[in-house]
Order: C-alpha cells, then sequence, then structure tokens
C-alpha cells in the first residue's frame, strides 16, 4: 500500500490483513522503490489525492518497477474529469472515498484468485 498518510493506510492495512492477505504500507519515494525492486507484489493500493501531478508521478514509477502489477485507488477525487485521468493511468480500479470495505474486499479476492466467481 502506497500512502503518503502511514497511519490511514495502517487502519486500511490492518482490516486487509485480516481478509488473509500480506499488506506492506509504505510512502512514495525510496522505501517504494526498494520495497518494488525486491518483493514481487501482485497488487498495489494507493490514494490518488491532490496535488494529482505527483499522484500521476508516482503510478508511472510503480508502472516503470513492475509493469505486470495492478493497481487500485482509493480517492476523495470523484469529478468525471478525475476518474478519468485515473484510468488513463491504467489504474484497473477505482474506489471513492469513503469506500465500503466489502467492496475492497471483493475486489482483492477476485485479483488474488481470478478463477473464483
Amino acid at each position: 500500500m502506497v500512502q503518503n498518510d502511514i497511519v490511514e493506510a495502517e487502519g486500511v492495512a490492518d482490516m486487509i490483513r485480516l481478509w488473509g492477505h500480506d499488506v506492506d504500507v509504505v510512502q512514495p519515494g525510496s522505501q517504494m522503490h526498494g520495497l518494488m525492486q525486491k518483493t514481487d507484489y501482485a497488487v498495489v493500493l494507493m490514494d490518488i489525492e491532490f496535488p494529482v501531478f505527483l499522484s500521476c508521478h508516482t503510478v508511472s514509477e510503480l508502472k516503470h518497477l513492475r509493469p505486470e502489477v495492478k493497481i487500485i485507488t482509493l480517492t476523495a477525487l470523484t469529478s468525471p474529469e478525475s476518474e478519468t485521468l485515473i484510468r488513463s493511468l491504467g489504474i484497473i480500479y477505482y474506489l471513492s472515498k469513503p469506500f465500503e470495505p466489502d467492496e475492497l474486499k471483493t475486489v482483492l479476492s477476485h485479483i488474488a484468485d481470478p478463477d473464483k466467481p
């Protein structure tokens, strides 16, 4: 999970751990680079926030380091323009804040086991 607000991220990460997933929480930057280079993550969960161009840069870095990684975003940016921008970055799923935990759980379960209905 890539998030500027580590306290908020740990709350979401704890919930995801209860669902049986392994989660690392990092801020954008060098720590993210190090983990992405040595760990084969299936999914990156990240917050798209202001300034949006910094989040776009982080997505580009993630895709450069691991082109196959699936990115899910949690965001308070809910305008149609924001959603279009986010989807154009190659993010596979867009969740608006506040989000329903069951929706995130379903998305993560599907990615973890895509053959399961």
